[in-house]
């Protein structure tokens, strides 16, 4: 030190009165630490490039639980899309009441003499 002063300090504290400097002085102390935090980041940079998948593969079919997210192929005379069902899966039904709305796609395509054309496929 710079030894300014003219008094002086020959205090040291006592090793065996407090337990923290007696794991200071201990060599082993600061090797077991060392040891320690290395492997923490060993395992941690391991963990880092071991696969990580959330999923379980396997074969099936999917099915959706409502109808109108189903794809549906219904056999029309006109071409069209669904735009509303009106029942639900598991819901009885009448002769005669509306299950579902079909919307045309456009109509330029519509053949105004479909019926006609039906009734000779049918004679034929």
């Amino acid at each position: 030190m710079l030894d300014i002063s003219k008094n002086k300090i020959d205090i040291t504290p006592d090793d065996e009165r407090y337990s923290s400097l007696k794991i200071l002085n201990e060599t082993y102390a600061g090797r077991t630490l060392t040891r320690i935090l290395i492997s923490l980041i060993i395992i941690i940079i391991s963990f880092s490039f071991l696969p990580w998948q959330q999923n379980i593969p396997g074969e099936g079919t999917l099915t959706a639980l409502r109808p109108e997210n189903r794809p549906q192929m219904i056999p029309a005379l006109i071409t069209g899309y669904i735009d509303e069902w009106y029942v639900q899966e598991g819901q009885f039904v009448n002769r005669g009441d509306t299950i579902l709305k079909l919307m045309e796609i456009d109509e330029k395509f519509l053949d105004p003499e479909i019926i006609l054309r039906t009734q000779e496929q049918v004679t034929a």
